[in-house]
């Protein structure tokens, strides 16, 4: 029994010797397989290091990729992607190179829109890495640099690129509307980077169509539908918008022409509109006072009296109007004495107008003073109401109130020299053409003064009609008491119009018996008769013993003068009193009709009135003309 137990101790013992050592092997064995594990693992990659600097020149097309420090790279070892694109770059115009060296720059030309994303992949091993990298759809600055490749990051070892979808088509455009020509900044706003463009702006006109931010100018006026159609490589897409630009039309640009510009009366013009941006109404202004075809966009207009006109049109729509204006535009000569008188309603035509009368009354009519005119020669109280009045030399009315124009009928009065009004109150009516100076005291001007000279303001301030000017080009000079709203109304230009002094002629009388057998007396004196028709040197009559008046004389005395005394008492005296190589003096109640005398006409009686009646009241047919 001791003996058994002996024996199973022996047993255990053993049998713990050889647990241990099992277990012994059990964790040798085991550090085994860890180390064999551990050694059986791909030794590490050792990436480049590489700082890079990634530009984009979109001026250009180009990205270029500076190699600004660390390792030397073969160009088996990386691959460039655009937008997940592998693409070529070259060194020095060459794709066929084998290293990357710092200081060398890898350049690639593409085209369409400017790329974003650019990434440089290590290949090396069994995967890709990411050495650097630039978004410039992210960094609008478009450049990147960077660090050495210890922080690059690992990415798919697969080099397939990420599909990009079509492009989605859309724009803007300022202004969206204007008048033509309008000039129109369209804007791509199209996303998914389109590569090319194709532009419909609505007018047919292709220019700049393929631009991506294109410039239109529309011509003419109309409302234009635009359409823009954008692609890339992966598809295309269009975007329309109706309607979407308005051209309207602007306000006309006034234009004509007329032919012809020059002739004797009665002269026919044709006026032509040659107003631009689509004008619907007219308005002429032909110089003349007639508004005969006024609204007519090519009128014929016909001038029936001598002398320079200027003429303006208006031309309107429903934008704005605009006038052009062209001065002496139309030259109306006369083909012989005897019309000019008839169509210019001339009435005094001579040297001289030495009125001592009342007053002097012509509306529509002309008087036509061969010589300066002076206020001496005239009644102090009387008005020259003249609708024209033409004076070849100065015109000095210092004293009294003489006045000149036609109030109710104003036109124009033309003074070929200085016109002095100094002193007495005065009304002068019509625009007044001025040739040399102008000095100026006291008078009630009613019309614009265009004065090619100086204008010499003195103490008494005159007074002028709202909307009326002076207009001069030399110097303005006044008293201190002149208020600024008078002298703003005297204004400067470098020119003004003027008004062209008549020269006719006085005709040749026609042969002696061409008189006589018109019933003419060679009587040079006589009392006066209704209808008394005389030619002679000269002729007198004194005879006041007929207090009824007299109507319808025709005198004319070929080599002297008219003299018409003691009429004072009488009822009117009507006719044409003709002297081309002398006067015409006439004293009486009044007298109404045509006075044409070389050297003036004289009214010595100071109730006389004098008015105008046309020579073509006096005879029944031109034929009939004593000159």
């Amino acid at each position: 029994m001791g003996r058994d137990q002996s024996v199973h101790r022996k047993d255990r013992a053993v049998s713990e010797v050889i647990g241990s050592i099992l277990l012994i092997s059990v964790v040798v064995i085991g550090i085994a397989v860890i180390g064999v594990l551990l050694m059986s693992q791909p030794t590490p990659r050792n990436l480049p290091a590489l700082s890079a600097v990634i530009s984009e020149d979109t001026a250009q097309n180009t990205i270029s990729i500076y190699h600004d420090g660390g390792d030397q790279v073969s160009h088996d070892e990386i691959q460039i992607l655009v937008d997940g694109v592998p693409r070529d770059f070259d060194i020095g115009g060459s794709t066929g190179w084998s290293t990357w060296s710092m200081g060398q720059s890898l350049t690639y030309q593409y085209s369409g829109s400017a790329p974003g994303l650019v990434q440089i992949v290590y290949n090396g091993g069994s995967g890709a890495t990411v050495l650097a990298s630039s978004d410039f759809g992210f960094n609008p600055s478009g450049t990147l640099t960077t660090g050495p490749t210890g922080t690059a990051t690992t990415i798919p070892t697969s080099t397939t690129p990420t599909p990009v979808p079509a492009p989605v088509a859309n724009f803007t455009a300022s202004p969206l509307t204007g008048t033509a020509p309008l000039t129109v900044q369209f804007t791509d706003h199209s996303t998914n980077s389109p590569t090319s463009w194709s532009w419909n702006f609505g007018d047919g006109n292709t220019a700049n169509s393929t631009v991506q931010n294109p410039l239109h100018t529309y011509a003419n006026p109309g409302n234009y539908t635009v359409s823009l159609t954008v692609a890339n490589g992966f598809g295309s897409n269009t975007s329309t918008r109706t309607n979407y630009i308005t051209v309207t039309t602007p306000a006309p640009l006034a234009a004509f022409t007329g032919t012809p510009l020059s002739g004797t009366t009665p002269l026919a013009v044709r006026f032509t509109d040659l107003s631009t941006n689509s004008p619907t109404s007219w308005s002429w202004n032909f110089g003349d006072g007639n508004t005969t075809n006024a609204t007519v966009q090519n009128p014929v207009h016909v001038y029936n009296s001598v002398g320079l006109y200027t003429v303006s049109l208006t031309a309107a729509n429903a934008i704005g109007s605009n006038t052009s204006t062209r001065i002496n535009y139309v030259n109306v000569t006369i083909s012989n004495f005897t019309s000019y008188i008839i169509q210019n309603n001339v009435f005094v035509y001579g040297t001289q107008l030495n009125f001592q009368g009342n007053n002097v009354y012509g509306d529509g009519a002309t008087i036509i003073i061969t010589s300066p005119l002076y206020g001496s020669t005239l009644n102090g109280g009387a008005q020259i109401a003249v609708s024209n009045i033409f004076i070849d030399g100065d015109v000095t009315l210092n004293t009294g109130s003489t006045g000149m124009g036609s109030p109710s009928s104003p036109r124009n009065i033309s003074i070929n020299g200085n016109l002095n009004l100094n002193g007495g109150n005065r009304d002068i009516y019509g625009d007044v053409y001025v040739a040399d100076n102008l000095a100026l005291e006291n008078c009630r001007i009613h019309g614009n003064m265009y004065v090619n000279g100086n204008v010499a303001l003195d103490w008494g301030v005159p007074s002028i009609d709202t909307g009326k000017n002076i207009y001069y080009t030399g110097t303005l000079t006044h008293p201190n008491n002149y208020d600024q709203a008078f002298l703003d109304r005297c204004i400067h230009q470098t020119s003004v119009p003027s008004l062209s002094m008549p020269s006719q002629t006085l005709p040749s009388l026609k042969p002696d018996q061409w008189y006589l057998d018109k019933g003419y007396s060679t009587s040079t004196s006589s009392k006066l008769t209704n209808n008394l028709k005389i030619i002679a040197n000269s002729f007198t009559s004194s005879d006041s013993s007929d207090t009824g008046g007299v109507s319808n004389i025709v005198i004319i005395a070929k080599t002297g003068d008219i003299t018409l005394d003691s009429y004072w008492q009488h009822y009117p005296v009507t006719g044409v009193l003709y002297a081309p190589n002398g006067k015409v003096t006439f004293s009486g109640n009044s007298f109404t009709g045509v006075v044409i005398a070389r050297d003036g006409f004289y009214v010595t009686s100071g109730s006389t009135t004098v008015t105008f009646t046309n020579l073509a009241n006096y005879f029944s047919s031109p034929n009939d003309y004593p000159f």
